[in-house]
């Protein structure tokens, strides 16, 4: 036991020799901070990047600068350097480019570290504005290239023969101090300050049209939208089956709602008063008059005509769109007729249903409604005729029984077939709207109805 007690008392007296031979290693730190010197503008432009001079000097080695800028608080850019030792450190920092930020005051922070921590910071503001550019340049894909001169604060403009797609980017004028340059282009979403996309600019067709840009903003135009009451609705999905160099959405909307129609000059196109009630053509604002549902809306930039129809109930997309009378008398009601009967103008294809099938506008429960104009889509000479549908093809239909009431103007008239024709020459340009009403109305075994009123008046 004693030996045991000696060896073990030796190993202690090792151990505490061994510990009182290390020493922990001592963090040189210091307060003070390297001697600095920045110069840099008390002014800068949005967009610009800013030049910077920072001159240190210490005895202890360096380690880091950085520049620090805030908006509102926020840390909008930085800039870190590694400085190694004594000397001038140049560079720039970037001041970044935001749409609807109002010029103002940003806070800079400049700060320098030496290896031992010692930090030395210096705050000062910043007089931040958003450049007015003395023009612009529209450069297309092509490589063509547009001057926009500027019609307003900070918006731009120019008027050229455009393709109906014209993909591009809009270049800055030189700005600042350096005279460097932004560029604009498409993020997949919208317009930004190097934006890795062409901007996808949509006009109804291709010739003479105003491409615009607000540098503030960042909206341009033309772009081809639809939205309703100022939205887009997320439902709102693109039609199939659309004419070549057309538009067209599948889209719920309510009775009432104001639908917008952007990238068009909508002024000497055809508005169909059975679905649209204009409110300011020049903002392509409309009011939507048939009942609430999904619709079809198709711009039709070959003869400039919106043309609607409500859909077929779960078709909300797909070629079996085409809306079908149920046997509530809910869905669609279709008219068709000879060459002369169409809209905006004659379909110029007598009786074919899948060519000048017109879909009546449901401007109530049960109540549809159809407006013609002679010499535009209704013959002015005698003979000229049209009936009503259940469907977009031949089929189900109103025949002469089909009506326990018929009031028509003395110029137009009902074959026993049910034919709704011109007895006695039009003038062109008289309007003539036909009201169809089954509210009191049923099927009946032969495809057809009765106690259908039609009530035709000249407006």
């Amino acid at each position: 036991m004693k030996h045991i007690a000696k060896h073990s008392l030796a190993v202690l007296l090792a151990a505490t020799a061994l510990t009182s031979c290390y020493r922990e290693p001592k963090l040189k730190v210091t307060d003070k901070g390297p001697e600095m010197t920045c110069e840099i503008s008390k002014t800068a432009f949005m967009g610009e990047n800013l030049p910077y001079k920072i001159t240190l000097k210490d005895g202890v080695a360096l380690s880091t600068a950085q520049l620090h800028l805030y908006f509102d608080g926020t840390e909008v850019s930085k800039e870190v350097i590694r400085t190694k030792e004594n000397g001038t450190y140049e560079g720039t920092l970037k001041i970044p480019y935001y749409a609807d930020i109002s010029d103002g005051t940003a806070e800079l922070t400049v700060t320098s570290q030496n290896i031992e921590f010692g930090l030395t910071e210096e705050k000062r503001t910043l007089e931040v504005s958003r450049p007015v550019f003395e023009y612009l340049t529209l450069v297309a894909a092509d490589g063509k290239e547009y001057k926009m001169t500027k019609s307003g604060d900070y918006e731009y403009s120019c008027m050229a023969e455009f393709p109906k797609e014209l993909n591009a980017r809009i270049k800055s004028a030189p700005f600042g101090s350096t005279g460097e340059t932004l560029t604009f282009g498409f993020d997949g979403k919208s317009i930004t300050v190097g934006g890795e996309k062409n901007i996808p600019f949509t006009y109804g067709y291709a010739g003479e049209y105003t491409v615009t840009f607000d540098t503030k903003t960042l909206a341009g135009s033309p772009f081809v939208t639809l939205s309703v009451n100022g939205e887009t609705p997320a439902a709102m999905e693109k039609a199939e089956e659309i004419p070549a160099g057309s538009y067209g959405v599948n889209i719920p909307v309510r009775q009432g709602e104001t639908l917008t129609i952007m990238g068009f000059d909508l002024s000497d196109w055809t508005i169909d008063p059975d679905y649209l009630e204009t409110i300011d053509i020049q903002k392509g604002q409309f009011k939507f008059l048939p009942v609430s549902g999904q619709y079809r809306i198709v711009l039709q930039t070959s003869n400039k005509f919106i043309r609607i129809n409500p859909m077929k109930a779960g078709a909300l997309t797909g070629k079996d769109y085409f809306p079908v009378l149920g046997d509530d008398f809910s869905g669609g009601l279709w008219a068709i007729g000879d060459e002369t009967i169409g809209k905006p103008e004659g379909s110029g294809a007598g009786w074919a249903p899948e060519v000048g099938g017109l879909c009546c506008a449901p401007i109530k429960d049960k109540v549809f409604q159809l407006t013609l104009v002679a010499g535009h889509g209704l013959g002015t000479k005698a003979g000229s005729n049209f009936k009503f549908f259940f469907q977009r093809t031949w089929g189900g239909e109103l025949k002469g029984p089909s009506y326990s009431d018929v009031k028509l103007p003395a110029e137009l008239g009902m074959t026993a077939d049910g034919n709704i024709g011109v007895v006695s020459e039009l003038k062109e340009g008289d309007r003539y709207r036909f009201t169809v009403d089954f509210s009191s109305a049923k099927k009946t075994s032969n495809n057809s109805a009765e106690g259908v009123k039609l009530v035709g008046v000249k407006l």
